[in-house]
């Protein structure tokens, strides 16, 4: 993956909302997950976002349910469900980069650890988001809810590469504060 990518794991409505939000900024995204119809959507029409006033734009996004194809990720967004966060541990062990980071932006409890014990603490973050978005089909949403992105590091020593993520996503309106 070059430089300026990003691997969302998950294909549901935030995964597809962040994905729009950082495509449309030029950010190069790939998409990894399981649920055929949003692949499948995806991979037709792009990410598609509707406004508040109903106009609809689509982003273009790569889409795959292969982690051999995600190889060398340097950061990934984990968007799935908490149920489903094992099963993205694993894909993770394929895609991510010797130095690369996970952020997890997922409900739920537990989901930084299950994270930790399967890819390390060092390329582990926890996160949170207050943006919250309606699934209209599948890789078409409506944002519903605009506020603020937390990337909660442990290690400050990974601030810096962190930089760059918090850079992308304000500028995709994500709102990141850096803790």
């Amino acid at each position: 993956m070059k430089t300026s990518s990003i691997l969302i794991i998950g294909t549901g409505a935030l995964a597809t909302l962040f994905a729009a939000r950082l495509s449309a900024t030029g950010v190069d995204v790939t998409m990894l997950g399981t649920w055929q119809a949003g692949l499948d959507a995806l991979r037709k029409e792009g990410a598609r976002l509707a406004a508040a006033d109903g106009v609809e734009r689509a982003y273009p996004v790569r889409v795959t349910d292969d982690p051999a194809k995600c190889r060398g990720a340097r950061f990934a967004l984990v968007l799935v469900k908490a149920w489903q966060t094992e099963r993205a541990a694993r894909q993770l062990t394929s895609c991510l980069a010797e130095d690369g980071l996970a952020l997890t932006l997922q409900n739920g409890l537990g989901n930084v650890e299950v994270l930790q014990e399967v890819l390390g603490a060092e390329r582990v973050m926890p996160g949170l988001t207050f943006h919250s978005a309606d699934l209209k089909g599948p890789g078409q949403v409506i944002h519903t809810n605009e506020g603020a992105t937390y990337l909660g590091e442990l290690d400050k020593s990974r601030t810096p590469r962190l930089a760059r993520l918090s850079e992308w996503m304000g500028q995709a309106g994500m709102n990141p504060v850096l803790e």
